[in-house]
């Protein structure tokens, strides 16, 4: 062994993702930088970079809520959910291919 095994999180598609946020069941947090953030970013989501999860700071979730978290294309995101896994969090999923595949399957970004 190299290392400690670390919990994996689950994925989700952005299809599967918006019927969650349309009944509010689940909690979107977004990893990039200030600059991507501002750039466009899935609303409702909430902006916290994964620089700060490096720093063992978390949001303000409950640990038993559902988490989608999502970056650019996925890699930052499935680094935030393992994260988040091994703090506690029980239901994180990662969204599959970020805010690119949030956007070629049509959904918009905020501003």
């Amino acid at each position: 062994m190299y290392g400690m095994p670390q919990p994996s999180a689950g994925f989700t598609s952005p299809e599967a993702s918006t019927s969650g946020l349309r009944n509010g069941g689940i909690w979107v947090i977004d990893v990039r930088t200030p600059a991507e953030w501002e750039s466009g970013h899935i609303e409702p989501a909430e902006h916290f970079p994964l620089s700060e999860m490096l720093d063992n700071r978390f949001p303000k979730a409950n640990k038993d809520e559902s988490l989608v978290v999502h970056c650019g294309s996925g890699y930052r995101s499935n680094i935030a959910a393992s994260i988040l896994k091994r703090a506690g969090f029980s239901r994180v999923k990662s969204l599959a291919g970020g805010t690119f595949a949030w956007s070629n399957a049509g959904f918009p970004l905020t501003p």
